[in-house]
């Protein structure tokens, strides 16, 4: 395994348009969760904003579901990036001459998945160092299960990552060229949106957790409102942290799904593909 990550790291080492597509990632990132953490949010659905206190976002335990909401945004453009990656090995036919030099068809799939699991790790690490910094400077008082009580946001952002990527590999490795496979992965998101528009026309909205790429969505919930409430409200109403219709477990388990499914898919297309 060694052997192929070396390979891969390798041939994206010249590569300027993946470290320029990372580092804008990265860059933008690191942005956006400094600057959120400063800004005082306003919420016109309540009447009273002086009961309202945004920085409750960045206080244990909710930190780690905001940093990992924030980061989620980003997780389109891992995928993107495999698409461009990957495509770019199909139209110069370097999968082919990967294979010439002795590689199997597995190697190349393993060498790709372990591509996967390895670029969101920047994001994930940073997540983790967000939300304990900022948690550390915004909490009153913070006991060490407070800190990791949803520490797990972390986990379920790398997981979305990771799914959303295996599902543009499978779309590379379906379809071949760079162009047409952004053309596909693209287009499925606006078919995506417009089938859970009409489902929940239809009073079936409930099924739009079980699709593939809302339910990955899902690993990562627009923390609630309700979080900013002063103390004084939230004792008098009960604090729902996330959006979530099912419990996250469901949502992991079917996180868990998708991305084998994927991958297995990968397995199968790639075993028969003309490379």
């Amino acid at each position: 395994m060694v052997k192929l990550l070396k390979i891969e790291l390798l041939k994206i080492k010249s590569y300027p348009v993946f470290w320029i597509t990372f580092g804008l990632t990265v860059i933008i990132f690191v942005v956006v969760a400094i600057k959120g953490a400063t800004l005082d949010f306003k919420f016109g659905f309540f009447s009273n904003n002086a009961d309202l206190d945004s920085s409750n976002y960045f206080k244990f335990p909710y930190v780690w579901g905001t940093f990992s909401w924030i980061a989620g945004w980003f997780s389109h453009l891992w995928a993107l990036l495999i698409i461009i990656l990957l495509g770019n090995e199909f139209n110069f036919r370097m999968l082919r001459q990967q294979q010439v030099y002795g590689l199997s068809r597995k190697d190349l799939l393993v060498s790709k998945t372990l591509l996967i699991f390895g670029l969101p790790l920047i994001i994930f690490i940073g997540v983790v160092i967000f939300s304990i910094s900022f948690g550390l400077k915004y909490s009153e008082s913070a006991t060490f299960s407070m800190i990791f009580e949803k520490s797990f946001y972390s986990l379920t952002y790398y997981l979305q990552s990771i799914t959303y990527m295996t599902f543009a590999m499978l779309i590379v490795f379906l379809v071949g060229s760079t162009g047409l496979s952004l053309i596909v992965y693209l287009g499925y998101l606006f078919f995506e949106a417009i089938f859970r528009f009409i489902l929940k026309q239809a009073d079936l909205g409930g099924l739009n957790f079980f699709l593939p790429l809302k339910s990955v969505s899902s690993l990562t919930p627009r923390p609630s409102a309700e979080i900013a409430l002063s103390e004084n409200m939230q004792q008098q109403i009960q604090l729902n942290d996330n959006t979530l219709h099912f419990p996250i477990l469901i949502t992991i388990l079917i996180g868990l799904f998708y991305f084998g499914l994927f991958w297995f898919l990968s397995y199968l297309i790639i075993k028969k593909k003309d490379l």
